[in-house]
């Protein structure tokens, strides 16, 4: 694959002449994903897990199960892996609750280095139609993205727990072009590349804010009030726009370590005990 700078390079050059081919680079990188090594907790996480693999294409999806009672889906976020969830997978399966959870295609230890949205949704819909509906689904950063799309292709969950998520589809987009450092022809080349792989006239059809206006099943936001990569602005958005969600905030736990924050799992667990989700 070429680096950074040469692709940078070649998607504004030829975005003028060639969008067609501008887009693709773009989408190439887009899409690109990295494998980050687990921590060693969370290698002892991974000693208790029936593991199992599911195909999608060319590459093979690691799915990872623990515990027998009513199942919790667990979605981690980009560049993420399940195993992020450890200390909630522990405490999980010690209120009876059974978990699920998947290293999404190009993450963790499943294959290649590429993904979308689109991708790790069917893959969702494929686990939904093995195993039915879940208890809950507890999702991370891009991971609540995944979920509450898949709602509108038939996945159910009584529940629903996003943890650090973005809401506006279009705030991705935008951290990657600035990012990526894509040009105005580049960048309509690529975002109308982008608008025919997912059918869309708008991106507001993926954003979650977007979505929930339609949703009424619980919800539970839970998101840190200093976020540096995602801003707390972002879980105001989806609580306003989800009728009945409810809003925990906390201080100084950042993007990723608030899923080990003692606070937040026993507010989740509180929250999925509830009479109302059985």
């Amino acid at each position: 694959m070429m680096n950074v700078g040469l692709s940078r390079f070649l998607a504004n050059s030829v975005a003028g002449v060639l969008p067609s081919i501008s887009a693709k680079i773009s989408y190439q990188f887009w899409t690109r994903t990295r494998h980050t090594q687990r921590r060693a907790v969370e290698q002892f996480c991974l000693q208790s897990a029936e593991k199992s693999t599911l195909s999608f294409g060319h590459e093979e999806v690691v799915v990872y199960s623990w515990g027998d009672g009513p199942k919790v889906l667990l979605l981690h976020g980009w560049n993420g892996r399940a195993t992020q969830f450890f200390k909630f997978i522990e405490h999980l399966i010690a209120h009876g609750y059974g978990v699920l959870a998947f290293d999404a295609p190009g993450h963790g230890d499943s294959s290649g280095n590429h993904t979308s949205l689109k991708q790790i949704v069917q893959v969702v819909e494929k686990l939904f139609s093995d195993y039915g509906e879940f208890e809950a689904t507890i999702a991370h950063s891009f991971g609540f993205i995944v979920a509450v799309n898949a709602l509108k292709i038939g996945f159910q969950s009584k529940a629903l727990i996003g943890v650090s998520s973005p809401s506006d589809y279009n705030l991705l987009l935008q951290s990657y072009i600035i990012n990526f450092g894509l040009n105005s022809k580049a960048e309509r080349a690529f975002l109308e590349l982008l608008k025919k792989n997912h059918q869309l006239s708008s991106f507001d059809e993926l954003s979650i804010h977007y979505l929930a206006k339609a949703l009424t099943l619980p919800c539970l936001v839970v998101h840190d009030e200093n976020d540096r990569q995602v801003p707390i602005a972002e879980a105001h958005k989806i609580v306003d726009s989800w009728s009945g969600a409810e809003l925990y905030t906390t201080n100084g736990r950042g993007h990723s370590r608030i899923l080990y924050n003692q606070d937040v799992i026993d507010r989740c667990i509180a929250f999925l005990d509830r009479p109302k989700l059985c």
